[in-house]
């Protein structure tokens, strides 16, 4: 248990430096080298040192406030997930929450807004460094990841089964029918290479081993349609927005390229076209987002009420979605 009422001077005095550097590096100044700031991090954090704005608003009885991290505004999964975490926040009316947005993926940046607006926690699916994480410990405040990144736990994870999405795709990419030609449609990101090692996997479970990869954009799909002409028509995408962006490309090509190719069948990952109105049928890995936004509330509920707990992870099942045919 921490020291109750650390102070700024009994921080510098352990450390044998300043007051106003320990001030300093505590507010991340430029005029403090990183090793000293890591250093007085690490050494408030030990002592339970609690800045005054905390203390503060525990003796006033305020609301904890939780920030959702928004990484896009025009993404529909974020979208999606937002609205149904607004909505239960705004029908519980235990917390306030408001959302914050990620610029330049300055990290660092967005728990120091945090903490200038008084937030308890940020939701987040970004991965943050171990510098950011230990910057938010010690203004006190939690982080509850929104993805499973399968590393060391460093904060609580609410996070979809990306695993069982990989393998329930993959199963009905290769039960539709007996093509040995498939391709995973991906960017350059962490997760999206964790789920293309999920989707090989179980394929190579199934004695598949003609598996591509592509990363699409739009100067490439002439590349992905020559794939297609090649026998390529079992397609795995990492989420529905890479899918209907790959498309209205096709599309262009060829005028409603799963008309032109019968045998072509595409999955995506999300459940979108199930959650909003007027999107194309995708066939996809479908999110419960109610359930989600659930979680989420009730892991904010315990960390809130349960701040030295160990950190916890809660993994939610996702299922297939088959499109209907006649869109």
């Amino acid at each position: 248990m921490g020291i109750k009422n650390v102070s700024l001077k009994m921080i510098a005095a352990e450390l044998g430096i300043s007051v106003n550097s320990v001030s300093h590096a505590l507010r991340d100044f430029d005029d403090i080298s990183e090793e000293t700031k890591i250093k007085v991090r690490q050494k408030a954090i030990e002592l339970g040192y609690m800045p005054n704005r905390v203390s503060q608003k525990i003796k006033a009885g305020e609301k904890a406030v939780v920030a959702i991290l928004v990484e896009s505004f025009s993404n529909l999964y974020y979208n999606s997930l937002c609205n149904e975490l607004f909505k239960l926040f705004y029908e519980r009316e235990e917390y306030d929450c408001q959302a914050v947005y990620l610029n330049n993926n300055n990290h660092l940046e967005i728990v120091k807004q945090c903490v200038l607006q008084r937030v308890d926690i940020l939701i987040s699916h970004s991965e943050f460094s171990d510098e950011v994480l230990q910057y938010a410990k010690l203004q006190n405040v939690q982080i509850i990841n929104v993805r499973n990144d399968n590393a060391k736990i460093k904060t609580d994870v609410v996070s979809v089964d990306d695993e069982m999405g990989c393998c329930l795709a993959a199963r009905y990419l290769w039960g539709i029918h007996s093509g040995e030609k498939y391709a995973y449609i991906g960017f350059n990101h962490e997760i999206a290479d964790y789920r293309y090692k999920m989707y090989k996997a179980e394929l190579n479970q199934l004695g598949v081993t003609d598996i591509i990869r592509f990363d699409i954009d739009e100067e490439n799909i002439l590349v992905l349609y020559d794939y297609i002409l090649n026998g390529y028509m079992n397609i795995f995408c990492y989420n529905d927005d890479i899918a209907y962006k790959m498309l209205n490309e096709l599309d262009k090509i060829s005028y409603d390229i799963r008309k032109t190719f019968p045998h072509l069948h595409i999955v995506g990952f999300d459940g979108l076209c199930e959650e909003v109105p007027g999107l194309r049928q995708l066939s996809t890995i479908r999110i419960d987002y109610k359930a989600f936004s659930l979680a989420l509330y009730e892991m904010v509920d315990f960390r809130l009420k349960n701040p030295k707990e160990p950190y916890r992870v809660k993994i939610l099942p996702v299922t297939l979605y088959q499109r209907r045919k006649k869109e």
